[in-house]
C-alpha cells in the first residue's frame, strides 16, 4: 500500500558534484569576504589628534559587582554605574536625547570602559564650539563639568578618581591609541591616592596663562579656585601634581547647605561600609569638607558637621555670612 501523495514524494538526493559545487561557492563568498575586510583594515591609517584625555574610574565598584549574585544587586550595580555615566555626559547613559549631539558640537567623546570612563575633549577640531569659543574658554568649560559631575557623584556617595593629560588620541575599529589615556591612568592609579581628579602643575599653569588670549581682564580670573594644591603627596609629587578642586561646586547651589549635610553622612555611611584600608580615604575626603567650610562659611560649621543632615536650611546664599 502506498498513500504518499505526490507532493509528498522525498527530495531527490543532490549528486556529489552538486553538493561540492555549493561548498566551493559558499567558500568563495566567504573569502572574498574576507579579502575585502583585510583590505579595509589595510587601509586604516591612525592619524591621532591632540586631545586633553580624562580618565575617570568609579571607586568601590569591583567589589559591588563581586559581592552581587540576585538580580536586585546587579540591578543595583547597573543603576549606580549608570548614574556615574550620565554625571559624565555619556550619552547612552543620558535621558536627554540630544546628549550626543551636544558632545559632538564640543568636540567631546565619552567612551565607557567598565567602571571606568575615557572623557576627551578634541583641542583643534572643527566642532561648534571651537567656531565661536576660545580655547581657553573650551578648557573652562571642559575641567568645570569634570569637576561639577565628580561634585555630583561624590554627593551620593559615587566616590571618583582620576587623572587629566593633554596629547594625541585615536579611537576607530574599537582601537584605542593614546598616550594620553596612558598617562591619565597612570595619574589615577599611581598619583591619586584619594577620590580626586588630577593633573599636572605645568599643564594647569599653561591653561590660566591663556587667560589674556581671551580677552577677559586683568582682575577676572575665571579659573580663579578650579585647582588645588595635593598636600597629602610625597613633596616631589606636590610640586608636580595639582587635582580639581569640586568642594566649592557645592556653593553654586542658592541654599548649598542641605548638600554638604547630605555630603557629610555620605562619607559617614560610606567609611562605615567600607573595609579598613579605604578609611583613610574617608577620612581625607571629611577633612578637605571641612577645611574648605571653615575657610568659605566658616559660621556654619557647626551647623553642618555637628548637625543631623536633617537639619534646617538656608533661603538664599547671601544669607551664609550672617549665620
Amino acid at each position: 500500500m502506498n498513500n504518499m501523495k505526490k507532493d509528498d514524494q522525498p527530495t531527490p538526493l543532490r549528486s556529489l558534484d552538486d553538493l561540492m559545487a555549493g561548498v566551493q561557492a559558499a567558500a568563495a563568498t566567504k573569502a572574498s569576504a574576507r579579502a575585502e575586510r583585510r583590505a579595509h583594515f589595510a587601509r586604516v591609517k591612525p592619524h591621532p589628534t591632540s586631545c586633553v584625555v580624562a580618565w575617570v574610574d568609579l571607586l568601590g565598584f569591583r567589589e559591588q559587582i563581586c559581592k552581587a549574585s540576585t538580580p536586585e544587586e546587579f540591578q543595583a550595580a547597573f543603576r549606580r554605574l549608570r548614574d556615574v555615566q550620565e554625571e559624565f555626559d555619556k550619552d547612552t547613559a543620558s535621558d536627554d536625547p540630544n546628549q550626543a549631539e551636544l558632545n559632538a558640537n564640543s568636540g567631546i567623546k565619552v567612551i565607557a570602559l567598565s567602571d571606568g570612563l575615557v572623557i576627551t575633549l578634541e583641542v583643534s577640531s572643527d566642532c561648534l564650539d571651537a567656531e565661536i569659543s576660545s580655547f581657553y574658554d573650551r578648557m573652562l568649560s571642559f575641567l568645570e563639568s569634570l569637576r561639577l559631575a565628580q561634585a555630583r557623584c561624590a554627593s551620593v556617595g559615587n566616590l571618583v578618581r582620576g587623572g587629566i593629560a593633554v596629547g594625541y588620541f585615536w579611537f576607530q575599529e574599537d582601537i584605542l591609541l593614546s598616550l594620553a589615556l596612558v598617562q591619565a591612568y597612570y595619574m589615577e592609579s599611581k598619583i591619586a591616592k584619594n577620590p580626586v581628579i588630577v593633573l599636572h602643575r605645568k599643564f594647569a599653569d599653561e591653561l590660566r596663562a591663556q587667560k589674556a588670549n581671551a580677552g577677559y581682564r586683568d582682575e577676572i580670573d575665571p579659573m580663579r579656585g578650579l585647582f588645588r594644591d595635593c598636600e597629602w603627596l610625597e613633596e616631589q609629587d606636590q610640586s608636580e601634581y595639582v587635582m580639581l578642586d569640586f568642594m566649592p561646586v557645592f556653593l553654586f547651589d542658592d541654599d548649598p547647605v542641605p548638600f554638604l549635610r547630605a555630603y557629610r553622612q555620605q562619607l559617614i555611611d560610606g567609611r562605615e561600609a567600607a573595609p579598613g584600608g579605604a578609611h583613610p580615604k574617608y577620612d581625607w575626603l571629611m577633612q578637605y569638607a571641612k577645611e574648605f567650610v571653615r575657610s568659605e562659611i566658616p559660621r556654619l560649621e557647626t551647623s553642618i558637621f555637628d548637625s543631623p543632615p536633617s537639619g534646617g536650611t538656608l533661603n538664599d546664599r547671601d544669607n551664609l555670612a550672617n549665620i
